[in-house]
């Protein structure tokens, strides 16, 4: 399948959240100017950049404690969930014990 069955207007895309995380992540932390494709490197490229613009652009905080994985990507409590007033979007259960 060589053509999108659907392609927003050119206004959704410009009022979408990636537009807004690269027009931010530009302004504020120094990605290129480009595409997808040139947001996509720089992310690569720049992968504790990328992960501090995210986290700001999220408004996570940073003070709380962290869990780490070991690709260096940092996850949060849910101090930082609370206190930024956002739903959880993940809830983890550990299948051995069937707690949180």
């Amino acid at each position: 399948m060589s053509e999108p069955i659907w392609t927003p207007a050119p206004e959704r895309v410009a009022a979408s959240s990636l537009m807004r995380f690269a027009e931010f992540v530009r302004r504020e932390h120094g990605a290129p100017p480009g595409n997808y494709d040139a947001l996509w490197r720089w992310s690569v490229d720049e992968r504790e950049r990328f992960w501090a613009s995210m986290m700001d652009f999220a408004q996570i905080l940073r003070d709380s404690p962290v869990i780490r994985w070991e690709m260096g990507i940092a996850f949060f409590s849910m101090d930082d969930i609370v206190a930024a007033g956002r739903n959880p979007a993940i809830v983890s259960t550990n299948p051995a014990t069937g707690s949180g």
